[in-house]
C-alpha cells in the first residue's frame, strides 16, 4: 500500500515506522528540511 504523510511529528514519526515495519511504501511530506533531513538519516 501506498502512504502518504504529512507532518513530522512524534505521530507521523510513529505512524510512519509502523507502516515501514509493515512492509508499506511510506512518503512523507513535512515543510522544514532539517526535519527531513533527520528522518532520513534515521530510517538509513
Amino acid at each position: 500500500m501506498r502512504i502518504v504523510i504529512v507532518g513530522g511529528g512524534k505521530l507521523g514519526y510513529h505512524l510512519a515506522t509502523n507502516m515501514l515495519e509493515s512492509k508499506h511504501d511510506v512518503r512523507l511530506i513535512e515543510k522544514i528540511n532539517s526535519v527531513v533531513c533527520d528522518w532520513q538519516m534515521n530510517w538509513t
